[in-house]
């Protein structure tokens, strides 16, 4: 009997151990659960706010301009019922970075810094947390002080130290922040997984000059972010995903903006309304957007424009030319490659007299080339390849564009013969006349352009030959040519193939 008494609380001893070594340590994993909650800024109990935390969102409600304090305060208010922290919206998430994490600028619950230090710390902390900043390729998360294989030199985001030395920010001598800027193929934001939201706590980074981030997954618009800028000079967002209206507002709102770039972002819609007196803006590209107009305005009596660089390629302006472009006196590079455009090449082309590059290849265009080219004499480069013309090609207007370096008239219609006049053309590089309807014989003409290295000729009814110069580079010519392609019927040779349909 005492044997069995004695096997029975052994027995009950073991359940007792058993279950002692189950429920304590998960006890203790759900103290430790909590504990890291409450640190990130899970205030789900309803109970009072940390002392940090109702700091730092005084510090914040009290400063930020009133548009952001509500959002913030709304946000704050519905933060009880969140259950992740990783959920909260980007301000909440840099709030609890401010309150829990940031020992430089609030060590013993004291802001350290003055307002408008911590005011651009959290706006770059929101910036990280809604362009998911914890998964960049380059300088990810906060596990390292330093980007040592990557920036060497630089700081990790959110590193507990100024701002001012994370990756790809610049600073002036006031610690202010100026620049955003990464290059291509530097290794930093360049492709460097950004995606997300601008949020609108960027319109607080107000002494900002530069704005240069291309080919990620930024979404939304530029219009809200950028609403309280007022010093910018470069915007670059190529190839993103960016939606929303052409951000018009910001021209009139940044007088020193001479760039702004926003190439491939498809949702990019509604019209262009340029400022031609602007004083500083000289290079626009909206190629690849969904722009499907162009006005410009002038908002004083002065009718001058700075404007040098404007890219409409493959966006969806179309009907005729818009007549805009006739007030921009000044530039030299206008493209609108793949753009639905239609009618013919306007007479007021000529008031583009500083024209270097005219670019319309696949355009929808008709009738021949106008006479006011030749005003045109500083073009380098004029490519109008399958853009519907026809006509002859005017040896007036050739004989006037003396600086050409590549000239381009593949696919056409043009008829009649080479002119002579192209021998003018003497810095000639490039000269692809294929695919149209012209006759007659090679000219000699050809022979004096010593700078020539392609020379493409071939879908027309040409006949003659290519001449020993142009094959062996004899005499005076400077260069040899890389390309010679002609039809079957002109005698070349040198060339290695030739086009027999």
């Amino acid at each position: 009997m005492e044997k069995r008494t004695v096997l029975v609380l052994v027995a009950i001893v073991a359940i007792v151990a058993i279950t002692l070594a189950i429920v304590i340590p998960v006890v203790v994993v759900k103290g430790n659960s909590a504990s890291t909650s409450t640190r990130e800024g899970d205030h789900s109990t309803g109970g009072p706010l940390p002392e940090k935390y109702q700091s730092a969102l005084n510090f914040l409600l009290e400063n930020l301009p009133e548009d952001l304090q509500e959002e913030l305060a709304v946000a704050a208010d519905q933060e009880q019922q969140q259950q992740e922290p990783d959920s909260f919206p980007p301000q909440l998430q840099a709030l609890n970075w401010l309150a829990y994490e940031d020992t430089y600028s609030t060590p013993d619950l004291a802001f350290s810094l003055d307002t408008n230090k911590t005011l651009q710390r959290y706006a770059l902390a929101t910036f990280y947390f809604a362009m998911g900043g914890d998964n960049w390729r380059d300088c990810p998360g906060r596990s390292m002080q330093y980007c040592e294989w990557t920036i060497p030199g630089q700081a990790k985001w959110l590193s507990p130290v100024d701002e001012c030395e994370w990756a790809f920010l610049t600073c002036n001598e006031n610690a202010t922040l100026e620049e955003i800027r990464v290059e291509k193929g530097d290794g930093g934001l360049y492709g460097n997984s950004v995606i997300g939201t601008l949020p609108k706590e960027m319109s607080l980074l107000s002494n900002l000059k530069t704005f240069d981030v291309a080919t990620n997954l930024m979404m939304g618009g530029l219009g809200t972010a950028f609403s309280s800028t007022t010093s910018l000079i470069v915007l670059r967002a190529p190839e993103n995903q960016l939606t929303g209206d052409f951000p018009n507002q910001i021209l009139p709102n940044n007088p020193n903006l001479e760039v702004l770039d926003l190439m491939n972002n498809k949702g990019v819609q509604g019209y262009i309304q340029l400022l031609l007196d602007h004083p500083s803006l000289i290079h626009v590209n909206v190629a690849g957007t969904g722009v499907d107009g162009f006005v410009v305005t002038n908002t004083s009596s002065s009718s001058s424009s700075v404007l040098q660089v404007l890219d409409l390629s493959r966006t969806n302006i179309s009907g005729t030319l818009p007549t805009g472009l006739a007030s921009l006196s000044n530039l030299q590079e206008l493209s609108l490659d793949y753009t639905p455009i239609s009618g013919t090449l306007p007479s007021w082309i000529s008031s583009l007299s500083n024209l270097q590059v005219l670019s319309m290849d696949h355009a929808n265009l008709q009738g021949s080339l106008p006479e006011e080219l030749f005003n045109l004499t500083h073009l380098k480069i004029l490519q109008l390849p399958m853009a519907g013309f026809s006509g002859s090609i005017p040896p007036y207007v050739i004989a006037k564009l003396t600086d050409l370096e590549r000239l381009d008239l593949n696919g056409n219609n043009f008829t009649g013969t080479i002119p002579e006049a192209i021998r003018a053309c003497s810095l000639l590089i490039d000269l692809v006349l294929s695919n149209n309807e012209l006759t007659g014989s090679i000219p000699e003409a050809l022979d004096h352009l010593t700078h020539l290295e392609t020379l493409v000729l071939e879908g027309n009814h040409l006949t003659g030959t290519i001449s020993s110069t142009l094959c062996h580079g004899l005499g005076y010519r400077q260069y040899q040519l890389e390309t010679i392609a002609v039809d079957c019927v002109v005698e070349c040779a040198c060339c290695v193939s030739c086009r027999s349909d």
